[in-house]
């Protein structure tokens, strides 16, 4: 009796050719199957062609026919499959990868696709895959988009809320591994929901690598999903970074025709710059501004400002920063 343990590595590869014969086999099948359905729709089959194709099952060489009609070619069995022209990948192998990708390193990628299925792919293959699925998600997200947004009622409020800014994650796209996010949330106000919890009412929240195309979302959103008059109050906070200075949010405003609009920076870095103003200045002072802020006390903040310690220069910071006026 052989009890001398399996080499599982040539198990694997011993399947692996099975499935290959089984592919084969699909292939030959639908060819045929399909031959005379393209005869009467008036396709004239010219040659049989051979194509490579990684598949996640194996690298593969395969025969179809290639019919022509009106000057047009046509490979029946390269639809069936969902092979594009020219295109030496499958899409399931692209996904996998591309999955993979947003894990592990481009490097540990084609590593896990040679350990895995035994397949030798470079990091322009992991980096085509990449793309090919952000472009896939876009594309995606317009369909959505707009698929939501046939017909609905505007939402109506008298104040809309708009919060923009740029956000740097770590990833594996590109050569310097991060990649900027452009983030904007639209809402009506909040409303406490539990004793210790707040909720964005008529939230919507766009979130892109591409910062254009986020804007143009946001002007879309806008148009399709609130209804925006000379009536509606719009404030709008940002970090001030580029691309989401009070420029930008006030053209937005103009572009809707609203009279009250009002400017913020957000609280985070609200605070860090006065941290930074007040670093050698007044250390009291700082604490004071900070409860002024958490307590929303405006006239005793304005107040604050008056000190002789502050020079106007400062004074004139905070209160752009803050959007006050003089009175």
């Amino acid at each position: 009796m052989d009890q001398k343990v399996i080499n599982e590595s040539n198990l694997a590869s011993q399947f692996k050719d099975d499935n290959l014969q089984g592919f084969y086999k699909f292939v030959q099948q639908y060819d045929e199957y399909i031959y005379p359905i393209m005869k009467a729709n008036g396709w004239k089959p010219i040659l049989f062609g051979v194509r490579t194709v990684m598949f996640t099952f194996g690298d593969t060489s395969f025969s179809r026919r290639g019919y022509k009609k009106d000057g047009v070619w046509c490979y029946p069995v390269d639809n069936k499959l969902g092979l594009s022209r020219y295109e030496r990948h499958s899409k399931e192998l692209m996904f996998q990868i591309a999955k993979l990708s947003t894990i592990v390193t481009y490097r540990q990628v084609v590593e896990i696709v040679q350990m895995m299925y035994n397949l030798v792919i470079n990091h322009e293959t992991v980096r085509k895959a990449v793309q090919q699925a952000h472009k896939l998600q876009v594309e995606f997200d317009e369909y959505r988009y707009y698929q939501d947004h046939e017909e609905h009622k505007k939402i109506k409020a008298p104040f809309l809320y708009i919060e923009g800014d740029g956000v740097m994650v770590k990833t594996t796209i590109g050569d310097n591994k991060r990649t900027d996010l452009a983030h904007f949330v639209i809402h009506t106000g909040s409303r406490k929901v539990e004793n210790t919890r707040w909720e964005l009412q008529n939230k919507r929240e766009i979130i892109s690598t591409d910062y254009l195309r986020a804007t143009e979302r946001l002007e879309d959103i806008l148009y399709n999903d609130y209804e925006i008059n000379g009536d509606t109050v719009l404030i709008t906070n940002s970090d001030g970074g580029h691309g989401y200075s009070p420029h930008f949010f006030t053209n937005i405003a103009k572009m809707f025709h609203v009279t009250h609009h009002d400017h913020y920076w957000d609280m985070y870095h609200l605070n860090e710059k006065i941290k930074s103003i007040f670093r050698n200045i007044d250390q009291d002072l700082q604490t004071r501004l900070f409860t002024t802020i958490k307590t929303r006390q405006k006239k005793i903040f304005q107040l604050y400002l008056t000190r002789p310690k502050l020079c106007a220069n400062l004074k004139n910071k905070l209160k752009s920063y803050l959007n006050l006026s003089e009175n």
